[in-house]
C-alpha cells in the first residue's frame, strides 16, 4: 500500500483516493500486485505471443519497485 499511497502524488486522478483505491482503480488499467500475480496477469499475452511490452514506472525514486519487476516477474515469464 505504500506505493499505492506514493501514487497520488503523480497521478492527479489518484490525489483523492484512500491507497486502496488507488489498487483497485489501477487494476482496471495496469498491472497490478504481487510478481506472481503480475506474471500471472501477463501470461494471456504471452499465450498470443506477445514478448515484448513498454513498462512504465512512475515512482521514479522507487528503485525497489523496478528490482522487483527484474527479479520476481521477469524469471516467472521468460
Amino acid at each position: 500500500m505504500e506505493r499505492a499511497g506514493a501514487m497520488r502524488e503523480v497521478i492527479p486522478r489518484y490525489r483523492e483516493m484512500e491507497p486502496a483505491e488507488v489498487v483497485e482503480a489501477a487494476k482496471q488499467t495496469w498491472l497490478v500486485g504481487t510478481p506472481e500475480e503480475i506474471a500471472e496477469q501477463l501470461r494471456p499475452y504471452l499465450e498470443l505471443g506477445l514478448n515484448r511490452w513498454h513498462a512504465q514506472h512512475f515512482l521514479l525514486d522507487d528503485d525497489r519497485g523496478l528490482e522487483l519487476l527484474m527479479e520476481g516477474v521477469a524469471p516467472r515469464i521468460a
